[in-house]
């Protein structure tokens, strides 16, 4: 899910506050919208009885299977997203991230570039939140939360933004990161939660400081 909207947007210059804040912003009002919009979303009450996704005929229920569709789906979206960074939409991308004043004097059209790359963002994340629902047979807007996107930026932002490989590094550490805190039984299970937040800021300032490109990305000044 953070794969598309963080390597395109941070190409695009969208990686900075002011596209986090945006992004946030278009959240709020979205989660406003699907809560009332009832007859399409549920409203709070989301979309249940979701049915298996079918392929070739054959329903997918096991978790085995969903994890071979959701690879595939990985693989294709890296595939997409490789080839578009290597053509001349990404060429135009990494001009607007490094200057937009610059791209704008070549005649490149900077809004309309990064419209394109915030629709291709949501495209993509889409794609996870298909996934996500078909996996647990409901949907609501309580899914998808201001802690859940923070969740996702700071899986972005210690993997690293502008590459294909950081948020799925990012992704990985997280997503064990319970699983990891809760070999030592010493800390108590109410304080997981917060012992995870925890480990979240303190990673994501740590990295801003001394790797600002994250893991996978460059290092300041490089």
């Amino acid at each position: 899910q953070c794969l598309g909207p963080e390597v395109l947007d941070g190409r695009a210059g969208g990686g900075d506050f002011h596209g986090a804040t945006n992004r946030v912003g278009l959240q709020v009002l979205a989660v406003t919208i699907f809560s009332e919009w009832k007859s399409f979303t549920g409203g709070i009450g989301g979309v249940l009885a979701i049915p298996p996704a079918s392929i070739f005929g054959i329903e997918v229920f096991k978790p085995a299977q969903f994890a071979i569709i959701s690879v595939s789906a990985l693989m294709l979206v890296l595939v997409a997203i490789n080839a578009l960074v290597h053509s001349s939409f990404g060429r135009n991308l990494r001009a607007i991230r490094d200057s937009e004043s610059a791209a704008a004097t070549f005649g490149k059209n900077v809004p309309l570039i990064k419209t394109i790359s915030v629709v291709i963002s949501a495209g993509l994340a889409a794609v996870a939140g298909v996934l996500y629902a078909n996996y647990l047979s409901f949907i609501n807007v309580e899914s998808f939360t201001l802690d859940a996107s923070v969740l996702i930026m700071a899986m972005v932002i210690i993997g690293g933004t502008g590459t294909v490989a950081g948020p799925i590094v990012g992704a990985a550490l997280l997503l064990l990161l319970p699983s990891g805190i809760s070999y030592f039984s010493f800390l108590p299970q109410t304080e997981i939660g917060s012992l995870q937040q925890i480990i979240y800021g303190l990673g994501m300032t740590l990295l801003m400081i001394f790797r600002p490109g994250g893991i996978v990305g460059r290092k300041s000044g490089v």
